[in-house]
């Protein structure tokens, strides 16, 4: 604007103003991985029902074309899952703590994971190494985004990254990955593991504890955290050996009948309560006050058989008969 006298123009003034409002780096320390407009939720509802719904369809045709895109819904919610719980992505790293990620995240976040990892070998050199009292500071040299600073607390193994990519968005950045396969880090940390990309976030509304909207910080999630991932892990190291998996197996089949004998039934009944009441917005009744009514029969329902036609109704009437009186008989008689 100074080198092109543009300090007088009102468009360029009034954009420059509202500079903090459109640029994105002043929105790094921000998260984001959850952020969705109430107009942006509507019009995508809006969008996906439209497929299944028209205007002119009346009330018992709606609730069918509704039950419709429910059960789609359903459906791609299915094979999402079953796509997540049986597919094997392939790696494009021999790095261990790549194949930890595709046994932690889904298969669509393990993309991007998975592109962070590839770029932090691919675009991404260790500049500068710094060593200080409780810290370590690698200086980060992006080929396609410039520097970054990687912090690594030695105290409490807490791993930033100046890009702020996990403070937004809930998934670590190729520069810390850099960092990590410097540090000789094989799998990825427990705190940085977010439940809500992660294969287990259906399991909140059945598992006590399980919060989705935890920060992954805290000590409820990163428990869960350890706990899946345990299973997790158990499973990569059997790998494909017949023998090892079977053994899992028969050793998690006694573990199942152990706790299900030694389970309290109490805490299966207050999940289902639970996932009620987050469904419906209300506990459900322990004595139901509502009964269904009573089935009686309907005056002529099923009894008339079907409408006839006023053409129908007059050939019937002209097959009838026609009524005559006692004394014309007689005299047509005698």
């Amino acid at each position: 604007m100074d080198e092109y006298d543009l300090l007088d123009n009102r468009w360029f003034s009034d954009m420059f103003d509202d500079r903090s409002h459109w640029i994105p780096a002043y929105f790094r320390d921000v998260s984001m991985s959850g952020l969705f407009r109430t107009t942006s939720l509507s019009e995508s509802e809006n969008s996906y029902f439209k497929r299944f719904v028209h205007k002119n369809a009346n009330l018992m045709l709606f609730y069918m074309q509704y039950c419709s895109a429910l059960e789609a819904q359903r459906h791609n919610y299915h094979k999402t899952t079953f796509a997540d719980e049986t597919g094997v992505l392939p790696m494009k790293t021999k790095l261990k703590i790549e194949k930890h990620a595709a046994t932690i995240y889904t298969n669509n976040i393990f993309k991007e994971v998975q592109e962070e990892i590839y770029a932090s070998q691919t675009y991404c050199n260790m500049y500068k190494m710094e060593e200080q009292v409780d810290e370590s500071i690698y200086t980060v040299h992006d080929n396609i985004d410039g520097k970054f600073v990687v912090r690594h607390r030695l105290s409490d193994a807490y791993t930033y990254c100046s890009c702020n990519l996990f403070v937004r968005k809930g998934i670590l950045c190729k520069h810390i990955f850099l960092a990590f396969r410097t540090l000789q880090v094989e799998r990825i940390p427990d705190k940085y593991i977010s439940v809500r990309w992660s294969k287990f976030s259906r399991l909140s509304a059945m598992v006590p504890g399980f919060d989705l909207g935890s920060a992954p910080s805290q000590n409820s999630v990163i428990g869960n955290n350890k706990f899946f991932n345990v299973v997790g892990n158990c499973i990569v190291y059997v790998g494909d050996n017949q023998v090892l998996r079977e053994e899992l197996l028969a050793a998690l089949i006694e573990v199942e009948k152990r706790f299900a004998k030694e389970g309290s039934t109490k805490s299966k009944l207050e999940a289902k309560h639970r996932v009620f009441k987050d469904f419906y917005g209300t506990a459900a009744p322990e004595v139901p006050s509502v009964l269904p009514p009573l089935i009686s029969k309907t005056k002529g329902s099923g009894a008339g058989g079907r409408r006839k036609s006023d053409q129908e109704k007059a050939m019937a009437l002209a097959k009838k008969p026609l009524r005559n009186c006692n004394k014309m008989q007689y005299d047509g008689a005698s």
